[in-house]
């Protein structure tokens, strides 16, 4: 098994091929469950403070204590390479996390309270970021089961629902069709009262 020390965070794959530990010292390990290391690098110089992989185990995304956060390719597991930090225009990101589709859209909660999505292939600029809570705390956040939609609880009992991309599964011939047609994909909302 794996022992650790150091350790400030820790994920597996889906199929627990692969755990991934995020270090006081900003450094990150990708090993077997059996301990067997598959890779080392430093991703900063603040501990990483949490560690999500995409559903099918080929991306890797990390939010450090100075709340940034990036995407690291796992395409090859013994050589990862960053693809680029998220940027966020409400600053401080936290709990990233990938669509669960195909992993191409990610989100995050921003210390503005918003919610920030990005296609993964484009970490420097968010497609959208919406602010659902209004004055009211944004408690959490997850792309729904099909994707395309997040679902966003608050602190006053509201759960929204935010379209924040065209509906999966779309390619990217689909999605230049799509936004041909439709420059203008407006947020759909969806509320419910607890």
């Amino acid at each position: 098994g794996i022992a650790w020390n150091g350790a400030t965070s820790v994920t597996a794959t889906a199929n627990g091929d692969l755990v991934a530990l995020g270090g006081a010292t900003g450094r990150i390990d990708l090993t077997r469950p059996s301990g067997q290391r598959v890779a080392v690098w430093q991703q900063s110089q603040w501990p990483i403070t949490q560690l999500a992989f995409s559903s099918d185990g080929r991306w890797l995304s990390y939010v450090d204590a100075a709340s940034s956060a990036g995407i690291v390719s796992l395409e090859n597991p013994r050589d990862p390479h960053a693809e680029g930090r998220l940027s966020s225009p409400g600053g401080a990101v936290a709990d990233v996390r990938f669509d669960p589709f195909d992993s191409r859209f990610v989100l995050a909660r921003s210390g503005c309270g918003g919610i920030p999505v990005w296609d993964r292939s484009i970490p420097e600029e968010p497609l959208s970021v919406e602010t659902p809570c209004g004055n009211a705390r944004l408690l959490d956040a997850h792309f729904v089961a099909a994707g395309g939609a997040v679902a966003a609880t608050c602190d006053d009992g509201r759960i929204d629902e935010l379209r924040v991309a065209p509906a999966l599964p779309y390619g990217a011939t689909e999605l230049a069709a799509i936004l041909a047609c439709a420059p203008t994909l407006a947020p759909k909302r969806r509320s419910t009262q607890r």
